[in-house]
């Protein structure tokens, strides 16, 4: 074969696969997933204009799960009293439900928020699937959560067959909590807030 026709071959190749990636044929981009979940939470009484944009819509907060969880990060609430240095460093570390991602509507919410501030998407996550991005995101903002997790004996979260997210084992630390707070339910199951 002649070298005169294999170099443009593999630039029309490669041209040709950076379109399908920006084209959302293979996943759904950070661009994409940054424009789509913008919109959904910064207009009112928005309803998707066909079905392949509501199923767009239902991913922005179950994409930010899948990336955050994957970190090994936990989504806690207000740290009681009395904690053990340990525990009440995963309390510092973490995202929190209810002083950050509460008020931002969601773990979407909050990696919507640091796009926005940081300039938004870069031009990698226009070719890159959305969890990429998310989880930069989340890794840039909770460096340490997954150490200290784990140094504190928090287990990992896992999605169950029932779509929920929960420990993957039991948690003693948890335990520990309970013991100083009176609510039993102080971890709401712990379910991101929607």
């Amino acid at each position: 074969m002649n070298a005169k026709y294999i170099f443009p071959g593999i630039f029309i190749g490669l041209f040709s696969l950076l379109i399908l990636l920006q084209s959302n044929v293979f996943y759904q981009t950070g661009q994409d997933w940054f424009e789509t979940c913008w919109k959904v939470k910064n207009t009112k009484d928005l309803k998707p204009e066909n079905a392949l944009e509501a199923v767009k819509w239902a991913k922005c907060e179950a994409l930010a799960e899948n990336a955050v969880y994957s970190l090994g990060l936990v989504t806690l609430g207000s740290a009681p009293a009395g904690l053990p240095d340990k525990i009440k460093a995963v309390f510092e570390t973490c995202p929190s439900e209810w002083l950050g991602i509460a008020s931002l509507d969601g773990l979407d919410g909050r990696a919507l928020q640091h796009l926005e501030r940081s300039g938004g998407p870069s031009l990698m996550d226009g070719l890159l699937p959305a969890s990429f991005m998310i989880s930069r995101v989340y890794r840039t903002l909770y460096p340490n959560c997954a150490d200290k997790r784990e140094a504190a004996g928090f287990p990992k979260m896992t999605k169950k067959p029932n779509g929920n997210w929960e420990f993957e084992s039991d948690c003693e630390p948890c335990k520990v909590v309970s013991q100083l707070v009176e609510n039993e339910n102080f971890f709401r199951d712990l379910k991101p807030v929607k």
